[in-house]
C-alpha cells in the first residue's frame, strides 16, 4: 500500500476554564447558550460514586462555547441543539454523521483509539464549523476505566447527551477460522462486543444522572449502588402507556390514552440484522458479533423497562454497506461489482439517517439504510453495473476505484473525508 503524506497535526489549544459568572453570562447574552466544553473535570454529582478506580489523565481536544447569536439548531432539538456522543467518530461514517450532527446545529463529542488521528479529526470538523460545540478524546473501548473517563468528558463538553451511537468496530483479516491469529479473534470480540456493552453501560448511567433520567419525565432520584448505577427503583404502574404491547393492548380494552414514549434519551448500537449477516463477506468473528450487538439491544432495552429506566431507548443502528475500511479492505473484484449497486459513501448513508436519528422515538426500534427490499431492488435494476464494464464506484473486471475529481483516495479505494484522515 502506498504511503500518504499526512503533515503532523497542530496541537491542541488548551481548554478554558470557564468560571460560573462568565457561564451565567454567555447564557444571558446568547439567544442558544450551549454548554462550554473545558478541561476541568465533571462535578462529582455527575460521576457517580464508589468507581473502583479514578480515570486516567490522557490528553484531550476540546473547544470553547460556540459564537453567540448562531441560528437556532433545526427542529426536533431544543435551541442549543442535541448533545451527541459517537465513538470510532474520527473517519467513516462516524465521522460523516458528526458533519450531520453539527450542520444542524447539535453539539458533538467524539472518539478513537490514536489522540492524535482524534485531535485531527476534531480539528477538521473545527474548520468546517466554526463556533461549534465540538470535542474529542482518545478512548479504548474495551478498556472500562477508558470508556469511564470517556463518557465523564463527553457530558462535561456537551452537556446533557441525548444520542449516543456506539460505532466503534474492527474486523479481522478477511481469512477462514483457523487461518486467523488468536489475538485478532480476541480484538475482534472484545472491540464489537465487549466495548459495545461498556459503552451501554457508561451511556445508560450517564443518561440516569441527566434531568428526567429514570422513570420518563420525573426528576425524582434513587439511590446509588456501589457500582455507581441507580438503585432499581419501584415499579410504576401500567397505565397504558406506548411503552410495549401490555400497554397498547389496555389502551384497547379499557379506553385509556397512551402516553407519548417516555424515552428522552438513546442509545445506539451498530449491529447486523440477520439478512444483513448473511449478505455480509466479512469474516464470521466480526459476523458473530455484529450479531451479537443485535441481541444486546433487545436485551438491554427489554432490561432497562423492567427495572423502571424507562428515560433511555436502546436502538439498533444498520447503516448497510459503507465504503469504509471494513469493507473494501480485501474485497475482491467480484464483490466490489455488487458493492456497485448497494454500497454508499460514508456522507450519502450519514445524511439519511442522521435526521431519523434525531426523531427517534421510544426503546428497541431499527434504523436500517438499507432493508432487505430496497437491496433485492438495487440488485435487480443495477444488473447492468453489476455485469458492465464500469459501476458506480469500481470498474468490473480490475476492481479499480472509480475517483471523484478533487478528492484523494486511500489505495484500497476509501475517500478521504479530511486531509490527514489515515
Amino acid at each position: 500500500m502506498s504511503s500518504l503524506a499526512v503533515r503532523a497535526p497542530a496541537p491542541s489549544p488548551p481548554a478554558a476554564r470557564v468560571s460560573s459568572p462568565l457561564r451565567a453570562s454567555l447564557a444571558a447574552r446568547s439567544s442558544r447558550a450551549r454548554l462550554v466544553s473545558g478541561a476541568r473535570s465533571p462535578p462529582a454529582a455527575r460521576r457517580g460514586r464508589g468507581r473502583s478506580s479514578p480515570p486516567r489523565r490522557v490528553a484531550s481536544a476540546s473547544f470553547s462555547a460556540p459564537v453567540p447569536g448562531r441560528p437556532a439548531a433545526d427542529p426536533p432539538a431544543p435551541p442549543e441543539g442535541f448533545g451527541v456522543v459517537i465513538t470510532g467518530g474520527t473517519k467513516g461514517v462516524g465521522f460523516a454523521m458528526a458533519r450531520a450532527f453539527l450542520r444542524r446545529g447539535d453539539r458533538v463529542c467524539v472518539c478513537g483509539r490514536s489522540q492524535t488521528r482524534v485531535d485531527d479529526a476534531v480539528t477538521a470538523l473545527r474548520a468546517e464549523f466554526p463556533g461549534a460545540c465540538v470535542s474529542g478524546r482518545a478512548c479504548d473501548v474495551t478498556d472500562p476505566r477508558d470508556v469511564d473517563a470517556f463518557g465523564d468528558y463527553a457530558a462535561s463538553t456537551v452537556g446533557v447527551i441525548h444520542h449516543w451511537l456506539n460505532n466503534a468496530g474492527v474486523v479481522a483479516p478477511r481469512e477462514p477460522l483457523m487461518s486467523v491469529e488468536p489475538g485478532e479473534i480476541v480484538k475482534v470480540s472484545a472491540t464489537n462486543m465487549t466495548g459495545t456493552l461498556l459503552c451501554c453501560q457508561k451511556a445508560v448511567r450517564v443518561m440516569q444522572r441527566q434531568p428526567g433520567g429514570i422513570g420518563g419525565g420525573s426528576e425524582q432520584r434513587f439511590p446509588i449502588n456501589k457500582e455507581g448505577a441507580a438503585a432499581k427503583p419501584p415499579k410504576p404502574p401500567n397505565t397504558g402507556t406506548a411503552a410495549g404491547p401490555k400497554d397498547a393492548f389496555g389502551a384497547l380494552l379499557f379506553g385509556s390514552t397512551p402516553r407519548a414514549p417516555p424515552q428522552r434519551y438513546h442509545v445506539y448500537n451498530f449491529g447486523f440484522s440477520r439478512w444483513g449477516a448473511s449478505f455480509s463477506k466479512s469474516t464470521c468473528s466480526h459476523k458473530a458479533t455484529k450479531r451479537g450487538v443485535a441481541q444486546l439491544t433487545q436485551s438491554l432495552s427489554e432490561e432497562l423497562l423492567e427495572a423502571g429506566v424507562d428515560a433511555v431507548g436502546v436502538h439498533q443502528l444498520s447503516p448497510g454497506m459503507v465504503l469504509t475500511d471494513l469493507l473494501l479492505e480485501g474485497a475482491d473484484p467480484t464483490a466490489k461489482r455488487f458493492f456497485n449497486v448497494l454500497a454508499e459513501e460514508p456522507e450519502t448513508v450519514a445524511e439519511a439517517v442522521v435526521p431519523r436519528i434525531r426523531a427517534t422515538r421510544g426503546t428497541n426500534t431499527a434504523i436500517e439504510f438499507l432493508p432487505l427490499p430496497e437491496a433485492i431492488r438495487r440488485v435487480v435494476t443495477g444488473v447492468p453495473q453489476i455485469l458492465g464494464p464500469r459501476g458506480r464506484h469500481f470498474e468490473n473486471g480490475s476492481g479499480r476505484r472509480i475517483e471523484e475529481t478533487g478528492k484523494a483516495y486511500k489505495e484500497n479505494g476509501v475517500k478521504l473525508l479530511y486531509d490527514e484522515m489515515k
